[in-house]
């Protein structure tokens, strides 16, 4: 189990990352930089994204500027591109604008000549009450760079005047008709009164600035793809704070590369609707409230997981409310805190973790994936949930996790049961297990989890290959510390399982390793210390029961036939058993699988 201590370290380095602003890049994974990215970095057969030296910023004085200077509800600017109709002024064709002062009023971007346009804010404010401040209507790309020390603002008002409105119908306070780069050192303020605080309608890419986003509804939507490298970004959002959606499959991706966020929504934290690629990035995420507004009860009988596939717990008239969501997730490295009402990480597809911290508490699931789950953080820590890892298959290679769930803490259900499908042979004793059986494969990691339904689940099979997994509860006589249809194959690794008796099932008898099963004849209070020692004393195994418990299942590659071995418990032994089999039970059996 991860230590209180330990726990109290990684929330207080993410805080520091995440709020502190100024020293955040110390913070990140030691000897990984992002740095000025140039040419194509791929993320995936479908998705890819394009930097150049354009992307990032870079001093602007020697590129013959025009200097745009702001004056309350007019400006002054020396050249033909640009056009100022009293609060209403338009940048007419390519090149670098200088952005100075106070408007009260908004800026147009209509070029439609080829060429880039970057607008250099240089501690600009502009509001305006009845349009999009900053609206980019035509414009082959713009670059809104950020100039270092200076504090920005962009502002809407909650009703756009309809007269203004245009077939591009902008809806945010920074509304880019084309692609769109932010780039420098500076800060943007920018408040979504109406709907959107920044909205593009092909790509976005941040690659710098720190960034203040307020808005109704999304605090970030683009639609072709957003990728963001070292940028800083606090978002407050009535619905989803980072957006990306798109039908086609080579776009509506998301890629993030040591960016850091702390993200209040009412709808999705961060949402994908192909991929989400994150790098070294850190996130505070909490979305629908938070997991406070959903209160969680022990199940107690089956667990939350329909036989016949996922349980789905909203409705069609409920908004998604989820910490990150997208279709396939891969999330490398960084450090994550999420409070979410709904999953806080969902995948349409497979999730990849590798390494990274987590920090999850959630009114539903802490992990889901319809398809596959692989795990190997270097800690995950769900401290509330309705079902901690769930996925059609699991594989955990390593990592510390903790996991304290009202319903299953590990729960793999297979491809073939997540269409509403039986898998074969359900409840039957399997004689030679298959690879394609394994549907949760657990190969490393320290693994602790505390229950209210069944502690380890799988749908047909399971493999312990090693690691350590302890789990304890649930105290309900309606699930199982653990549940398999087809058996639990331990070839390696620890096992420490304590729980209810009435449905307990025990690991199969083809394993390679041995295992003790201890049937109790009463119940032993939480809080109590378990031990299995040898004939001459020495501890094999030990922990301390979160759960009331009378059904005690231990494997460990310590444990060899025609030796004796004894439970101890709070230090008293309570029963003792010579290894006869692959898995030797000592007390009545009550209820076996097979």
């Amino acid at each position: 189990m991860i230590s209180s201590k330990k726990i109290s370290l990684i929330s207080l380095a993410l805080i520091l990352v995440v709020l502190c602003f100024t020293v955040a890049a110390m913070l990140f994974p030691k000897g990984i930089t992002a740095g000025h990215i140039t040419g194509e970095v791929s993320y995936s057969d479908l998705h890819s994204v394009t930097y150049s030296a354009g992307d990032y910023y870079s001093d602007y004085t020697g590129s013959s500027p025009v200097k745009i200077a702001l004056a309350g509800d007019t400006a002054t600017a020396e050249s033909t591109n640009v056009s100022v109709n009293g609060n209403e002024i338009t940048v007419l064709g390519g090149g670098t604008y200088v952005l100075e002062g106070e408007l009260k009023g908004n800026i147009i971007v209509n070029s439609a000549d080829g060429a880039q346009v970057r607008l250099v804010m240089n501690g600009a404010s502009i509001i305006s009450e009845d349009f999009s401040p900053l609206y980019i209507k035509q414009a082959a790309s713009t670059v809104i760079s950020l100039a270092p020390g200076t504090d920005n603002l962009l502002a809407d008002g909650s009703v756009y005047n309809s007269e203004k409105q245009d077939d591009g119908k902008p809806s945010a306070a920074l509304h880019s008709s084309d692609d769109l780069i932010i780039n420098g050192d500076g800060s943007l303020t920018v408040t979504g009164n109406s709907m959107d605080g920044i909205k593009a309608n092909d790509t976005l890419k941040i690659t710098g600035g720190t960034l203040k986003i307020t808005a109704a509804d999304d605090g970030i939507n683009a639609n072709d793809y957003i990728a963001l490298q070292t940028a800083f970004l606090e978002i407050t959002a009535g619905g989803d704070a980072v957006r990306c959606e798109n039908e086609e499959k080579d776009k509506g991706f998301i890629a993030l590369t040591e960016a850091a966020f702390t993200v209040t929504s009412g709808g999705d934290g961060i949402s994908a609707s192909s991929s989400l690629y994150a790098d070294s990035s850190a996130a505070v995420i909490t979305s629908g409230g938070g997991s406070e507004t959903v209160t969680l009860i022990s199940e107690t009988m089956g667990g939350g997981m329909n036989r016949g596939g996922f349980r789905n717990q909203q409705t069609m008239d409920t908004p998604s409310a989820k910490g990150i969501k997208a279709s396939d997730i891969s999330i490398t490295g960084g450090a994550y805190t999420i409070d979410s009402s709904d999953d806080a990480i969902h995948s349409d597809g497979s999730l990849f973790v590798s390494g990274g911290s987590f920090d999850i508490s959630t009114g539903d699931d802490g992990v889901h994936a319809e398809k596959n789950v692989t795990l190997n953080p270097d800690t995950l820590n769900i401290t509330k949930c309705r079902e901690g890892i769930e996925g059609a298959r699991i594989v955990i290679d390593g990592g510390d996790i903790s996991v304290v769930s009202s319903d299953d803490g590990i729960n793999a259900v297979g491809e073939s049961s997540a269409g509403g499908g039986m898998p074969p042979m359900m409840g039957m004793h399997k004689e030679t297990i298959t690879e394609e059986d394994m549907y949760l494969i657990i190969n490393g990691g320290n693994i602790y989890i505390q229950t209210g339904g069944d502690g380890v689940d799988s749908n047909a099979a399971a493999v312990l290959n090693g690691g350590t997994v302890c789990v304890y509860g649930p105290e309900n006589s309606g699930n199982s510390s653990l549940d398999f249809e087809y058996g639990f194959v331990i070839n390696g690794g620890s096992l420490l399982a304590a729980g209810s008796s009435g449905m307990a099932e025990l690991p199969h008898d083809t394993s390679e390793q041995n295992s003790i099963v201890f049937y109790l004849d009463k119940n032993y209070d939480a809080g109590s210390t378990i031990s299995v020692t040898d004939s001459e004393g020495n501890e094999i195994m030990s922990g301390k029961s979160a759960k009331q418990f009378s059904w005690v299942c231990v494997s460990n590659s310590a444990l060899s036939k025609s030796s004796s071995y004894s439970l101890n418990i709070n230090g008293t032994q309570v029963s003792s058993v010579e290894v006869t089999d692959t898995v030797t039970s000592s007390g009545s059996t009550g209820r076996r699988m097979w």
